[in-house]
C-alpha cells in the first residue's frame, strides 16, 4: 500500500465536485459491488475546519479504526496546517465531521505529522463501518483504481477512476505512488481503493500551483522555457539537530529534530554549485546573533534527490547564507555577476518549494518603492504574499531576471535585492570562506523575525514519526513494493 498522489485538475473550491455521484449509482459506482459501494458511503466521510462560523478548509477523510465510543478518521494535515506558517498547525480551529445522512460530530486532533501531511482525528460515535485495511492485494502500474471525496456541505459522496501511473521520491528514504484519478480539492484526504473497495492509500495533488487564491492564471504570462528553468533551479533546504524526540514516558525513538525550513536557489559560486539562501537557516533559535555550525543541512533537489549541504559563507547583517552542496550533480544554477535596477510597479513571482514534498509553488504581485519594516535598510517590499517557507526564496520578474531574495514578515514581503547580494558575494570572495557576522559595525545588529517553529509532544496533541503515528492505528504498510 501506499501514500497517492493524484494527478489531474485541482480546483481551489471547497465544495467543488468531481467524478461520479454516489446517488447515481452510475459510471464507476455502477462497477462496485452494492456491499462495497454501501462500505464507502459509510466510512468515507467530509471534514472541514472552521475559525468561528468561517470554513478554513475542506476536505475527505476514512474511517481507520472504531472502539466503543471512539472513531478514529484518516485524512489529510492541510485541514488543520497554519496558513501563516507550515510548520505549524493552528489550535484557534474547530474541526467537525459530516456523512451522508447529515449527522454532525465535532473532531478532536489526536495525532499528526506535518512533513506527511497526515491527520487522525478522533470522533465520539457508536460503531461506524471501517474501510477495508487488511487485505494482500498488490497494485502494479496501469491497476485500476478510485480516488473517493465527500463534499461537506452538499453530502455529496463522489468517486472518479483512473490508473496507477508510477512512482515518484519524495525524499531520499520515501516515495509516493502516482494514479491518474482526477479530483477536486475535497478529494484530498480521501481514500484510493481498488474497485473490490481495498484501501490503498491517501489522496493528495501535485503540481505547479500559486500560494495566493487571487484565481489569476499569471503563469500563463511566463513562457514554457522560463518556467522550465524555475523550476529547476529552486530547491528547499533544512536545517536538523540530530537530537532524540521524547513521544511518552515509556518509549523514545532517534529521529533528527528539523529547527528551520526555507527555500533557495541554485547558484555559481566559485568553482561550484551552491544554494543561496537565508541565514535564518542557520542561525541558533534563541540568539539569532549567531551560527549554530552543529546543525546538519539537507537540501532537497529539483529531482527529488536529498543531498547534504554545508555553510560555505554567511552575514548575518543582510541575512544571507551560500550553502555548498557536497556531491556533485549536474544542477541547473544562475549566474549573479552583473548589476540591475528594477522599477516600482513591475510585475514579479516569489517562488518556493515544500521541504520533503517538494512541490514548488510559486505567488505573483509588484515591486513596490515602500520601505520595509525590518531594521534592514536595504530591504525593498513586493506585495507578493508568501508563506515561511517562501523565506530564503527567489523573487524573479516576468522575463526570469533574478530580482532578489524573499524573507517574511506579517503584512509584507520584505526582499533583499539583487545588487545588495552580489555586493555580499563578492564581500565573501574578499573575506574568506565564512564571512560569518556583521559587514558593518552596528551596536544594534538587524532583527530578522520569523514565526518559531511548533513541535508537540503534550498529552492533548503528539506530532509523531509516521511510524509511531500509525502504530496507533491498524497495522497496515503504506509503500508499495512494486
Amino acid at each position: 500500500m501506499f501514500l497517492s498522489l493524484v494527478l489531474g485538475d485541482l480546483i481551489d473550491v471547497f465544495e467543488e465536485q468531481f467524478g461520479d455521484l454516489y446517488d447515481s449509482g452510475q459510471g464507476v459506482w455502477s462497477e462496485f459491488s452494492k456491499g462495497v459501494a454501501s462500505m464507502l458511503s459509510e466510512s468515507v466521510l467530509a471534514v472541514a475546519s472552521f475559525k468561528g462560523d468561517k470554513m478554513v478548509c475542506s476536505c475527505s477523510g476514512i474511517i481507520i479504526l472504531c472502539k466503543p465510543l471512539v472513531t478514529t478518521l484518516l485524512t489529510s494535515a492541510s485541514l488543520v496546517r497554519s496558513s501563516h506558517d507550515d510548520s505549524q498547525i493552528d489550535h484557534d480551529l474547530m474541526v467537525k465531521v459530516r456523512n451522508v445522512h447529515d449527522q454532525y460530530w465535532l473532531g478532536t486532533v489526536e495525532h499528526y505529522d506535518l512533513d506527511y501531511d497526515i491527520l487522525l482525528v478522533d470522533i465520539q460515535t457508536p460503531y461506524l463501518c471501517v474501510a477495508c485495511l487488511y487485505h494482500e492485494v498488490q497494485l502494479g502500474p496501469g491497476s485500476k483504481v478510485v480516488a473517493v471525496g465527500h463534499v461537506f456541505n452538499t453530502k455529496k459522496l463522489m468517486a472518479a477512476s483512473g490508473l496507477v501511473k508510477d512512482k515518484r521520491d519524495i525524499s531520499d528514504q520515501e516515495e509516493c505512488t502516482i494514479s491518474t484519478c482526477k479530483i477536486s480539492k475535497v478529494g484530498i484526504g480521501g481514500p484510493l481503493i481498488d474497485l473490490n473497495g481495498n484501501f490503498h492509500g491517501m489522496n493528495f495533488y501535485e503540481g505547479f500551483r500559486p500560494l495566493d487564491p487571487c484565481g489569476e492564471d499569471f503563469m500563463n504570462e511566463l513562457n514554457v522555457e522560463l518556467v522550465s528553468k524555475l523550476s529547476q533551479s529552486v530547491v528547499s533546504l533544512a536545517a536538523f539537530n540530530g537530537a532524540y524526540a521524547c513521544l511518552n514516558t515509556i518509549s523514545a525513538f532517534a529521529r533528527k529534530i528539523r529547527q528551520f525550513a526555507c527555500s533557495g536557489i541554485l547558484i555559481k559560486y566559485g568553482q561550484c554549485t551552491s544554494v543561496l539562501t537565508s541565514a535564518s537557516l542557520v542561525r541558533y533559535s534563541d540568539d539569532d546573533t549567531k551560527i549554530n555550525d552543529d546543525l546538519q543541512i539537507e537540501i532537497c533537489l529539483p529531482n527529488g534527490q536529498c543531498v547534504k549541504g554545508v555553510l560555505q559563507c554567511c552575514c548575518l547583517e543582510y541575512n544571507v547564507a551560500v550553502i555548498k552542496i557536497r556531491e556533485f550533480t549536474d544542477l541547473c544554477a544562475i549566474q549573479l555577476e552583473r548589476r540591475r535596477q528594477f522599477k516600482s510597479g513591475s510585475k514579479v513571482v516569489a517562488i518556493g518549494r515544500i521541504f520533503v514534498e517538494g512541490r514548488l509553488t510559486a505567488t505573483h504581485g509588484m515591486l513596490t518603492d515602500k520601505q520595509s519594516k525590518l531594521d534592514c535598510e536595504v530591504l525593498m517590499v513586493s506585495t507578493c504574499k508568501i508563506t515561511k517557507a517562501g523565506i530564503g526564496g527567489p523573487l524573479v520578474d516576468f522575463s526570469g531576471n533574478f530580482v532578489g531574495m524573499n524573507f517574511y514578515d506579517d503584512d509584507e514581503t520584505p526582499f533583499l535585492p539583487r545588487n545588495e547580494i552580489i555586493m555580499c558575494l563578492r564581500r565573501f570572495r574578499t573575506k574568506g570562506t565564512k564571512a560569518v557576522g556583521y559587514i558593518d559595525e552596528s551596536p544594534r545588529p538587524n532583527r530578522w523575525p520569523v514565526p518559531e517553529p511548533y513541535w508537540s509532544y503534550t498529552s492533548d496533541v503528539k506530532r509523531l514519526s509516521l511510524e509511531e503515528l500509525m502504530s496507533r492505528a491498524p497495522k497496515f504498510g503504506w509503500i508499495s513494493p512494486f
